[in-house]
C-alpha cells in the first residue's frame, strides 16, 4: 500500500542561509522503495535558496563533496526561489525514482544545504512512495 513520510522539523530549529548543511535520515520501514512525489516548505517567509539531496547510504556512510561517492547520491535538486513564490517546491517523480537503502536501515537518507542567499529557516518535507512491487 503506497505511504508518505515525513520530517516536518529538519532541524528542529532555523539552519542559517550560509551553505549550512543538515543531513537525517527519515524512516521508511523498507529497504526498496519507489519515490513519487516530493514537497519541502521553508517554514519561515522569505526567499528559499536550497540545495536537496537523496542518498543510498551504505554501511559507511557517504561523503557529499567526495566523487567517488557521488553513485550513492540518486537525486540533488538545486531550488532557488524568491519570497513572492511562496518558498515551497513539489515535484512529482515519473517514472517513479527507485531507492535503495543499501544500509538496510528502512531509512530515506537526506541532506539538505540552505546557500547563501536563502532564508534562515527550518523546512518540511513530505516524501510520498511505495514499497517496490506495489501499486501507486
Amino acid at each position: 500500500m503506497p505511504f508518505h513520510v515525513e520530517d516536518l522539523t529538519i532541524n528542529d530549529g532555523n539552519l542559517p542561509a550560509d551553505g549550512s548543511a543538515k543531513a537525517f535520515d527519515v524512516k521508511t520501514g523498507c529497504n526498496w522503495a519507489k519515490i513519487r512525489s516530493i514537497k519541502i516548505v521553508q517554514l519561515i517567509a522569505g526567499a528559499m535558496n536550497i540545495t536537496f539531496e537523496i542518498w543510498e547510504k551504505d554501511s559507511s556512510g557517504y561523503n557529499p563533496v567526495q566523487r567517488s561517492d557521488f553513485y550513492k547520491r540518486i537525486l540533488r535538486r538545486n531550488i532557488n526561489q524568491g519570497a513572492e513564490e511562496g518558498a515551497e517546491y513539489l515535484e512529482i517523480i515519473n517514472p517513479e525514482l527507485l531507492f535503495h537503502d543499501r544500509d538496510l536501515s528502512g531509512e530515506l537518507h537526506c541532506r539538505l544545504v540552505n546557500n547563501a542567499g536563502g532564508t534562515a529557516s527550518d523546512f518540511a518535507l513530505v516524501v510520498k512512495c511505495a514499497e517496490v512491487g506495489e501499486e501507486l
